[in-house]
């Protein structure tokens, strides 16, 4: 099974505007994240950016 832990893309247009921004804004990050889930058996991604302080107890990352 694959999962994608390294994302990648272009900003669009409107988005970078409103900053002043008149050229292509590329982005890119490591899905630390996806290693969590791993880590963790999560398999709803949403569950790592809830407020549950029993699941944040559970889980220690340190």
């Amino acid at each position: 099974k694959w999962m994608e832990l390294g994302g990648a893309g272009i900003f669009r247009k409107e988005v970078v505007e409103p900053f002043g921004i008149d050229m292509p804004v590329l982005a890119w990050g490591f899905g630390f994240e996806r290693l969590a889930m791993l880590k963790w058996g999560i398999t709803d991604i949403r569950e790592l950016y809830i407020s549950d302080m029993d699941l944040l107890k559970k889980n220690r990352v340190i």
